[in-house]
């Protein structure tokens, strides 16, 4: 008899070992990427696991934008050994890593390609008031116009002026939005916020759109936007005026 329950038990624990060992080879997934493009790859992840990959294959003059499963991500950080580290979390699903590179001497303008209309800068101030909200707004849009975009600004008392203004400020205000990160507002855990009013900028970069406010802002957030207003305000004379 007692022979008999320790076959038993013995039974019930390789069952048991053998479902926990299918559990655990069903719960991991794999990192898809060009073999050696990547280093540090790992043959598979548990979902939940830090997986943290190198890209070594850097060149001078060249710049490098890391994509997972088509959305963009950023690196976590740069070494002379290891170069880019891209860090991410493993979903419960195999993922695709992937990298574009461009020459960072040949200058491609921020607008170039674009469908007329397509929106590629808007700033508005909205101001609580006791009469209701006042807004003033400027919208950029692409034009079939070579080097020539359209400004539009919405007043608060509802007039609005057209401006054909040279592509610059936009070129200058995606050059900013990129070296300075201002996409990382939106993940800021300790951030300043307004009230009775809210300022908001939308800018188009390299295909999405990255849009800040003063709802969620670093400190001296407030002085960025004013500056990024900046490189248009200049353009409201007589001589961009259209209408």
């Amino acid at each position: 008899m007692t022979k008999m329950i320790v076959i038993a038990i013995a039974v019930i624990l390789l069952v048991s070992t053998l479902a926990f060992l299918t559990s655990c080879k069903a719960e991991r997934y794999k990192v898809i990427c060009t073999e050696g493009l990547f280093i540090n790859v790992k043959g598979s992840y548990k979902a939940g696991q830090t997986v943290r990959v190198y890209f070594p294959m850097v060149a001078t003059d060249t710049d490098y934008t890391f994509y997972l499963d088509g959305e963009r991500i950023n690196s976590s950080g740069y070494s002379d050994l290891k170069g880019y580290t891209i860090e991410f979390t493993m979903p419960a699903h195999d993922v695709e890593l992937t990298v574009d590179s461009k020459n960072s001497m040949i200058y491609t303008p921020a607008s170039e390609g674009l469908e007329p209309g397509t929106p590629l800068f808007g700033y508005v101030n909205s101001v609580s008031t006791a009469m209701g909200n006042e807004s003033y707004e400027i919208s950029v849009t692409a034009t079939d116009i070579e080097h020539s975009h359209l400004m539009t600004v919405y007043n608060e008392d509802g007039s609005k002026q057209a401006y054909l203004i040279p592509v610059f400020p936009y070129e200058s205000v995606v050059n900013y939005a990129q070296t300075t990160d201002l996409a990382s507002w939106n993940e800021l855990e300790d951030y300043e916020c307004i009230d009775g009013k809210k300022i908001s900028v939308s800018i188009l970069c390299d295909g999405e759109y990255i849009n800040i406010s003063t709802d969620q802002m670093p400190e001296g957030g407030e002085h960025i936007l004013a500056y990024l207003k900046s490189h248009f305000t200049d353009y409201m004379t007589e001589d961009y005026l259209t209408q």
